[in-house]
């Protein structure tokens, strides 16, 4: 019979924790033997005996009817493994030989596949109605599973169409499904992914309504924003695809721009796809008008905007249409007020424990009340970006002058260009210096306008909102408009993690269709991550992949004395981490397929 137990070893620094066991040798008398030193570690003393019981249980294989508590579930499991990285494994009880049927020795697992990613996405695919919604559209089973893993596969390891047939090999998809998926026609993923776009208002705006009704959301606020994706190739056969003003600076590539809007909560309402070179502000109507066929005789949403739908054609659009808007102001517009950034008063804003200092105050102008604010945080950031911004350029100009210096540059509208060049390169500091080429002394001078700069150096970290909403109270009005960040926070989980960018595609409906999938794959990712916030969980969906990336299917293989062999095609059991978010999910892993291949 042996005990484990959990003792505290004084040392002549700090006090070390050790996991002792103590058994009867051979001859039946007590010993004891040190299995693992645990160090100075925080481990509640309250705990020590259950989780010395939990660790025996599991080396013993004992099956408890009760689970144990979280905590006595972490430290288990960070001392089992532990304990399995050295040669002290405790005492094995004595068995009779004949219990034990299959060679140890020749155990063997093979053909492991990814399941851990897969499950909060199935889970997410589920509960958003998704089989359901693809049934009433006409989709079959076959083409239902197709539309599954195009769309999950963008949330675990995005790839091509394809890649696809490749990557499913690598996932326990057949084993949840309980039937093959591996085989079918090549390009039957391009065929789905066409099926799909065929059907994307009618999803969009069911997928809409399940959300509304699972997570009892309003559309009374909503944030609208544009991004772009660039191309690999010239794409020539997709009149959207167009050169512009990149996101991602790949100003050789043609583009594709996206529209997205989201709910208050970072749900998403509806997308569009525009030109590679449209304008932020050319593709707010078009939106607004679609949102106004689906508003109905429902109330108008207030719209919260970015600086770059703020010009006053689509704000007075905006108000014909009978929306209310909260947007951001130019950045030159924050110069207009420096007066009033100097003497109004300003107050905290509130609800921002531990965060950098924002303060507000406000103006009214006809029929719009101007929230002018000033942050802390976004002042040092602009300080940083501007004293950068100017290194850059004052080197640069070093450069051209050494350039003179050696004669390397011997042309006058030579000199111009490259002083031109300097000027789109720099514009957010250039607008600061005066630089004078003297063609008498063929020599290069700059001098910087002090007063000018100290002013827009006075102005880093002001801002200012503008609204129609003059009912609105201005601490109301600063917290919707920084809701705003749900947008730019999807645009780069869609572009870092969803295989948004780049677009391989050539035809315009690939291309679409290949935008749409991704925004599928956002609202299942959203799923996870909102009903993980309910609980306090904030990591994002990068980290939790990476926390569950280890728990797999695997097939074992068991060898007897008689040349007998057994395969099982098993899930593994997941760790404490895994459970908990498991747990957290609804996900219940306990059930998961299990199944013996054979016995011969």
């Amino acid at each position: 019979m042996t005990l484990m137990y959990l003792r505290l070893k004084k040392t002549n620094t700090t006090p070390v924790l050790q996991l002792v066991e103590s058994y009867r040798d051979h001859e039946g008398k007590p010993r004891q033997k040190i299995l693992l030193s645990l160090g100075n570690v925080d481990l509640p003393k309250q705990i020590w005996k259950e989780v010395t019981e939990t660790v025996e249980n599991h080396f013993k294989g004992i099956k408890t009817l009760l689970d144990p508590s979280e905590e006595v579930a972490m430290w288990a499991e960070k001392i089992i493994k532990e304990l399995s990285k050295t040669n002290k494994q405790p005492q094995k009880e004595t068995v009779a030989a004949d219990t034990i049927p299959f060679k140890t020795n020749k155990i063997k697992h093979s053909d492991t596949t990814e399941l851990g990613p897969i499950l909060p996405v199935m889970k997410a695919w589920e509960t958003l109605d998704f089989p359901s919604i693809l049934t009433s559209l006409g989709f079959n089973p076959s083409q239902i599973r197709d539309s599954a893993l195009s769309i999950m596969n963008r949330l675990i390891d995005p790839c091509s169409e394809n890649s696809l047939p490749e990557w499913i090999k690598t996932t326990s998809f057949e084993d949840l499904f309980g039937k093959p998926v591996r085989g079918g026609k090549k390009d039957r993923f391009y065929r789905i992914a066409d099926l799909l776009y065929k059907n994307k208002e009618k999803i969009e705006m069911a997928l809409r309504e399940k959300e509304v009704s699972l997570f009892n959301l309003e559309e009374v606020i909503i944030l609208y924003d544009l991004t772009n994706t660039y191309f690999e190739g010239e794409s020539q056969r997709n009149p959207k695809a167009k050169r512009g003003n990149s996101k991602e600076k790949r100003f050789d590539a043609p583009l594709l721009s996206v529209g997205l809007v989201l709910d208050s909560e970072g749900f998403v309402i509806r997308h569009d796809v525009f030109d590679g070179n449209s304008h932020d502000s050319q593709s707010l109507i078009p939106m607004v008008q679609k949102l106004q066929e689906r508003q109905k005789k429902t109330e108008k949403p207030l719209i919260i905007l970015d600086s770059g739908f703020s010009s006053e054609e689509n704000l007075n659009q905006l108000q014909k249409e009978g929306f209310d808007y909260i947007v951001v102001g130019k950045r030159p517009i924050r110069l207009a007020y420096e007066k009033e950034f100097s003497t109004l008063p300003f107050k905290e804003v509130e609800g921002r424990p531990g965060r950098p200092s924002v303060k507000i105050a406000t103006k009214e102008e006809g029929h719009e009340k101007i929230i002018l604010c000033q942050s802390e945080g976004r002042k040092k950031k602009e300080e940083g970006i501007l004293s950068k911004a100017e290194d850059r350029y004052l080197k640069d100009l070093e450069k051209l002058k050494i350039r003179l210096q050696k004669g390397q540059l011997k042309k006058v509208d030579v000199i111009h260009k490259a002083l031109g060049r300097l000027l789109e390169r720099h514009p957010r500091v250039a607008r600061y210096y005066d630089v004078t080429f003297d063609q008498k002394k063929w020599s290069l001078s700059w001098k910087r306008q002090d007063e000018k700069y100290e002013s827009a150096f006075k102005a880093n970290g002001n801002y200012c909102l503008r609204t129609n909403r003059k009912d609105l109270d201005d601490q109301k009005i600063w917290h919707l408009y920084i809701s705003l960040t749900r947008v730019e926070s999807g645009f780069k989980t869609l572009k870092s993690h969803l295989g948004l960018r780049p677009v391989f595609h050539q035809r315009e409906d690939r291309c679409d269709s290949h935008i749409f999938i991704t925004i599928l794959a956002y609202r299942l990712l959203h799923w996870i991550e909102y009903s993980l916030r309910k609980h306090n969980e904030v990591r994002s969906w990068k980290s939790i992949r990476r926390v569950l990336k280890t728990h797999a299917y695997t097939t074992i293989s068991l060898f007897s004395d008689e040349g007998k062999a057994l395969h099982l095609r098993v899930p593994g059991t997941p760790e404490w981490e895994q459970k908990r978010i498991y747990k957290l999910l609804g996900i219940n892993y306990t059930t998961l397929p299990r199944r013996q291949m054979s016995f011969i």
